[in-house]
């Protein structure tokens, strides 16, 4: 049962980490980093999506703004982390539900079950 209780205790992590990585990717700038690497130098871009009446995607120049430069990079690692930290979530769900205890008395209980009705010879 201890490590039952180890693998739970790690999953509330797992799920905390979540909660405070999507509460940080609000805080963001909206758009994604574009990075166009032709020429020696690359040019960092913002990237904003088709919305509204806008036909085509909008890219905005960011090589001289470090702060949204960073909140972008940063931006696309929470992305990327919280794709993995949900798919972690949901294998240690599934752990936890089919985690069958291996410790002596879990075991032996398994074991005496069946016997409990077995009627004993007294002489």
């Amino acid at each position: 049962m201890i490590y039952k209780n180890v693998i739970i205790r790690i999953s509330n992590q797992v799920k905390d980490r979540i909660v405070d990585l999507q509460v940080e990717a609000e805080s963001l700038p909206d758009g994604e980093l574009y990075i166009l690497a032709s020429g020696p130098v690359p040019r960092f871009y913002k990237r904003l999506p088709k919305v509204g009446n806008r036909k085509k995607e909008r890219r905005i120049g960011i090589k001289k703004d470090p702060d949204t430069l960073n909140a972008l990079v940063r931006k696309k690692y929470i992305t990327s982390a919280l794709v993995l930290l949900n798919k972690n979530a949901e294998l240690l769900e599934e752990l936890i539900n089919h985690f069958s205890p291996a410790d002596e008395n879990s075991v032996m209980m398994d074991f005496i079950k069946p016997c409990e009705n077995t009627p004993t010879s007294t002489q």
